[in-house]
């Protein structure tokens, strides 16, 4: 056992191994950091890379090698910062399973948790990495809060390469990464599980089923016979499955739950296909049911569905441009979709019977010339006659959309084609749209930022107002944000921060029990 330690020592010190730290999982065996094997492990690693002893260290020597070879900066935009109880100054982003935990501080190690199953095709990674076509998904974070376990974190995400697989990982400090579990087409239950992997999503259990449990797509190209699972998020075990009772294929990995009866409980999930068809089913307990076609927009030519989002807002109805009192609340249904390796943004009104088609949707987008930046009462007519908007932007999303008093805040990346993993190399913007007719808002609708943005906060400012920030840099984007005012179709005002708290209903507790035990 102390042979294989000291030739690895003697092999790898004088790289910069130990400076990062490499983490994986030996079936039977448990989690291990791959630069302290015992001889036991370093045999399974060899058979598990189909090379010898000697091969099989000169592999790890060359594993920091290979990693930095893969590293992306523009996949590394969309990491997402540790919780503070971990290390905040920590971000994960997901290299299509391989899990890279990174810091701008100097003093401290890169980590990476590479998946059993990915080991041996590592080198592919840049392919998926590099697709302007598709999606990346990243992880799910889960937090104490969800939890309820003081200090824990627990990381669901998957990979693709070779067969896919979901997996789950538990963590009470980055120096003790644990597998709760992972899933593939060889876990009872999984047989047909194909394609690429989807972002997994959170719902807690409804009444008589405690706990949390996640919902998996299953985005396999052709027919598969399973579109969503439903797992338990401690143990990865099947609860339920939705089955593909119509013509559908193509599942993308965007889901979004919805409370329709506004109980408070999550009673129906919308997902959709990388075409852009999409499908609203009801789910209660460990059933799904009354599947439906909400929106067929495969016309407009779509590659893959980054994010879909619902919304419960108080869309303006009938009247002139003078006239934006009148309002209704419904729910909308809002998407980021690839085409032509650039993200269209949708935004649709949820409507209970008919299936919505691209033809039901108004062109809103802005163009280099300012013709846009005021409506005039004849296009807000149109697009009330409509059951929608999309806008073709200029870049890809990085992050979902922050929708923010009636504004929707995009973060944008124009990679450069010839060097896409380059994120010097690319320009970025930041983008502001009414949510109900995507004008602009403020006086400059693209605001070009000389550094990426990560995922986009807002945050009160000392002139009584808020302000939108840059959560990773902390980087205020816009000093004083704006709010849709109902005076008029194109009107907005300071958001002024002593007119909250605002009262909205959130949700009907229709059968509550123990209230007063």
């Amino acid at each position: 056992m102390e042979f294989y330690r000291l030739g690895l020592c003697l092999l790898l010190c004088s790289q910069q191994l130990f400076a990062d730290s490499f983490w994986s999982h030996i079936p039977g065996k448990g989690s291990v950091q791959l630069t302290e094997l015992s001889a036991e492990q370093h045999q399974s690693l060899a058979q598990h890379l189909q090379l010898d002893a000697e091969q099989t260290t000169e592999w790890l020597n060359e594993l920091p090698t290979l990693l930095e070879t893969i590293s992306c900066s523009t996949v590394d935009i969309q990491g997402q910062p540790l919780p503070a109880y971990i290390d905040a100054s920590y971000q994960l982003v997901s290299y299509a399973g391989a899990l890279k935990f990174r810091t701008d501080d100097k003093t401290k190690q890169t980590i990476w948790w590479l998946p059993w199953t990915l080991l041996p095709t590592l080198s592919q990674l840049k392919t998926q990495l590099t697709d302007l076509n598709s999606h990346l998904h990243q992880p799910l974070l889960i937090a104490e809060q969800e939890l309820g376990i003081k200090g824990q974190l627990i990381i669901v995400s998957g990979s693709s390469i070779s067969q896919p697989a979901y997996f789950a990982l538990k963590l009470d400090s980055l120096a003790n990464l644990e597998l709760l579990w992972s899933l593939s087409a060889s876990a009872p239950g999984f047989t047909d599980l194909a394609g690429a992997v989807g972002q997994p999503l959170l719902i807690e259990q409804q009444k008589g089923s405690p706990g949390l449990s996640l919902l998996l797509a299953n985005t396999a190209a052709k027919d598969p016979k399973t579109l969503i699972y439903k797992v338990d998020m401690m143990t990865g075990l099947l609860q339920a499955k939705l089955a593909a009772e119509q013509n559908i294929s193509g599942v993308s990995g965007a889901m979004a739950l919805s409370d329709q009866n506004r109980d408070s409980v999550s009673d129906s999930l919308v997902f959709g296909s990388t075409a852009g068809q999409i499908w609203q089913v009801q789910l209660e307990h460990n059933q799904f049911y009354q599947l439906r076609a909400v929106a067929d927009l495969s016309a407009l030519n779509f590659s893959d569905i980054q994010f879909i989002r619902t919304l419960y807002a108080a869309v303006p109805v009938g009247g002139a441009g003078s006239d934006f009192h009148s309002r209704r609340s419904q729910w909308l249904v809002l998407l980021g979709a690839l085409r032509q390796q650039n993200t269209v943004f949708v935004v649709l009104k949820a409507q209970s019977e008919d299936v919505s088609s691209s033809s039901d949707l108004v062109d809103r987008t802005l163009p280099e010339s300012p013709e846009l930046a005021l409506l005039t009462s004849q296009h807000w007519q149109h697009i009330q006659q409509k059951n929608g908007w999309f806008s073709q932007l200029s870049g890809r999303l990085t992050h979902i959309p922050v929708v923010a008093a009636g504004v929707i805040y995009l973060n944008l990346l124009k990679p450069n084609t010839e060097q896409l993993c380059n994120i010097e190399q690319s320009s970025s913007a930041l983008m502001a749209l009414h949510l109900h007719h995507a004008s602009a808002v403020y006086r400059q609708p693209i605001l070009p930022l000389d550094h990426a943005a990560g995922a986009l906060k807002v945050k009160a400012n000392t002139q009584g107002g808020f302000a939108l920030i840059e959560q990773h840099r902390q980087q205020v984007l816009i000093e004083t944000m704006l709010e849709i005012s109902p005076d008029c179709t194109h009107c907005s005002k300071t958001i002024q921060r002593d007119s909250f708290p605002r009262w909205q209903l959130m949700g009907t507790y229709h059968n509550e029990e123990g209230a007063y035990e």
